[in-house]
């Protein structure tokens, strides 16, 4: 609430007069905004952490394929170069949702196994979203695949799981959840953009601590 107050004569006698307004929606839409810059500045910083950490991964995985080739398939030095190429690969696939996180990367819309994303993702949302958060992935396995930029779900799933942290400050649990849906004509008619048929659902949600009992 904010109170103005000035005197006034009413009467022939000093008065108040007050005004009060109530700005919990301005303060609301002002930490949406200070949540948005903080975001992008974040962002900016990953896009450009990413690009020099993928010019020290380039002669990486170039010379350990190099060096694979020249391995025989019987050489037991394969044994401890492999597992370096597999790690910069890894490590390639971070670097891309990085640039997907920063919005430095292009789309490529691709047939891709949702739930698959969505694992392979755990581990970069785990180090993000604060400990005393838990995460669960509730995937239906009979969804089929979808046409999508890989990047750019990896961008909606992280968005929604910091914005999802945001209500929950003294901890809780977070949910990701994959299902086939059917979206009928009533559903259509109050959606212009949809329509009727066969969809695939990504749901996030949130649980605070207080409503599940969560435990440390």
């Amino acid at each position: 609430m904010r109170m103005i107050l000035t005197r006034i004569m009413l009467d022939q006698q000093e008065a108040l007069f007050a005004i009060i307004e109530n700005i919990s929606v301005q303060k609301k839409l002002e930490r949406q905004l200070f949540q948005a810059r903080k975001l992008e500045a974040v962002g900016s910083l990953a896009g450009g952490v990413a690009h020099d950490f993928n010019n020290l991964l380039s002669p990486i995985l170039g010379f350990g394929e190099l060096l694979l080739q020249d391995l025989d398939s019987d050489d037991g030095r394969r044994q401890s170069v492999e597992p370096i190429v597999k790690a910069a690969y890894r490590a390639r696939d971070i670097v891309r949702q990085l640039l997907a996180f920063s919005r430095k990367q292009t789309l490529e819309f691709q047939t891709i196994d949702l739930n698959k994303i969505i694992s392979d993702f755990y581990g970069l949302l785990r180090r993000t979203i604060r400990e005393d958060i838990s995460i669960e992935n509730i995937l239906d396995p009979s969804i089929p695949s979808i046409n999508a930029d890989p990047g750019q779900l990896e961008q909606i799933i992280m968005n929604l799981a910091v914005n999802a942290q945001d209500a929950m400050p003294k901890g809780g649990r977070l949910t990701i959840e994959t299902s086939p849906i059917d979206l009928d004509a009533g559903y259509a008619a109050r959606h212009e953009a949809v329509r009727p048929g066969h969809y695939i659902m990504l749901a996030v949600s949130c649980a605070p601590r207080s409503q599940i009992g969560f435990r440390r």
